[in-house]
């Protein structure tokens, strides 16, 4: 948003604001149910698609799916507390999922199956927390780090590397905020010359590193902590169907070709459904390695990515999460009395409706989850929305919010979710 506000110009914002006066279809509730329409206003019209990057590889395993050595610890008495506070990027909108049956909820793999909760977990610190935009701090030299080290894990050897912003979009930028009164300056209050210097800092800071390949291939590691590779001549085993099937085959083919890429010795493809409201299905895709140890798997399956899509040219997205130190091994409370919690309310979700009935309870996913401190384990339950939230759902769909219940017992959370 910041790097909207300072880049786009006054006819394309009249553009948009006319645009947005004029009345639209809405679609129904999906995975995602945007609320913030002035976010999506401006990023649709400035931000376009957003590049992605990828954690440094210096050598086998360092680009592992966790990034942490810590997993193989033992239970202490004396574990330190932490917070549950959540990350500043966490998003804007419901979550929530559209589907004709409840065990489409769940993905077609997942590293821990439900009743299977093992005894304890590690807590991680976060290494590299995002920001209110979703950004983290990177600088230019780590995002084309980045950006070249994955070229060459793929064997793509870099012709070039273009940074964003380039000087001359700095200078720009400057021009733009000083000629819109932008700049901070000694006549302003703290408070609002602080807002300014985070909207200039913002705006000025690395964006994105993209590394131009020979053989036509485009690396970009971008602030937000992901990679994106578009590849010249797409995927051999493109996935393109509506049969989950067919399509979780054809993800493990491209797993299986690109894993070892990307530090995984066994890489598991997964298959999760959602429906339009014309009531097709849309399927999406992620992998995660399968030979790391079970939190490790968790970790990227749940805050991490490795996916592929496909279209005239085939793109692969990796995100892999920034993990610090771990703080110990917890033990983790039961999936019937992670339960009772939510239907005390002691759970957090961006759904506004509260869980009136156990049996609209559909489905429950062992995750971790990703705060401004730590990443943490906690259960991910899917429960079936009241009326209000199925208007608009597709014949024979129904729709399911998500509902957070921390996993760790109580004794080691500061500012768990109260009821």
């Amino acid at each position: 948003m910041f790097r909207a506000i300072g880049e786009v110009d006054e006819a394309m914002l009249q553009d948009a604001v006319a645009a947005a006066a004029q009345p639209v279809k809405r679609r129904p509730p999906v995975r995602l149910l945007a609320t913030a329409a002035c976010a999506v206003l401006l990023a649709a019209a400035v931000l376009g698609a957003v590049a992605p990057v990828l954690a440094p590889k210096g050598g086998a395993g360092e680009m592992n799916t966790a990034g942490t050595q810590q997993d193989e610890m033992t239970s202490d008495a004396a574990l330190p507390e932490f917070s549950l506070k959540e990350a500043n990027g966490a998003g804007f909108g419901m979550e929530a999922v559209m589907v004709r049956e409840e065990s489409e909820l769940v993905p077609t793999a997942w590293p821990v199956s439900s009743g299977e909760t093992p005894a304890s977990l590690p807590v991680y610190e976060n290494a590299r927390p995002a920001d209110a935009t979703g950004a983290r701090a990177y600088t230019q030299e780590e995002l084309s780090a980045l950006a070249q080290q994955t070229a060459a894990a793929l064997g793509f050897e870099v012709e070039r590397v273009e940074l964003s912003p380039t000087e001359a979009q700095r200078q720009a930028t400057m021009e733009r905020f000083e000629a819109a009164g932008l700049l901070p300056s000694e006549e302003d209050a703290p408070e609002a010359a602080a807002e300014k210097q985070a909207q200039l800092d913002y705006n000025l800071a690395p964006d994105s590193a993209a590394a131009v390949c020979t053989n036509g291939a485009v690396v970009t590691a971008s602030r937000t902590g992901t990679v994106r590779v578009e590849l010249a001549e797409g995927f051999d085993a493109a996935p393109y169907t509506q049969d989950a099937q067919a399509y979780a085959a054809a993800v493990q083919r491209l797993a299986d070709e690109y894993g070892a890429a990307f530090g995984m010795q066994a890489p598991q493809a997964a298959v999760q459904a959602d429906y339009t409201v014309e009531g097709n299905v849309h399927l999406t895709n992620f992998v995660w390695d399968a030979a790391a140890s079970p939190a490790q798997q968790l970790l990227f399956a749940s805050c991490g990515r490795l996916s592929f899509s496909a279209g005239e040219s085939g793109a692969i997205l990796y995100e892999q999460p920034q993990p610090g130190r771990a703080l110990g091994e917890y033990a983790l409370i039961s999936e019937s009395e992670a339960r009772a919690m939510l239907l005390q309310g002691q759970c957090l979700t961006s759904v506004p409706y509260a869980v009136e009935s156990e049996a609209d309870i559909a489905a429950v996913e062992l995750c971790y989850r990703e705060g401004s401190e730590v990443y943490a384990p906690w259960y991910r339950f899917w429960v079936k929305l009241p009326e209000e939230a199925q208007q608009n759902c597709a014949p024979g769909c129904t729709v399911y919010g998500a509902y957070y219940v921390p996993a760790v017992r109580g004794e080691y959370i500061a500012g768990a979710p109260a009821a």
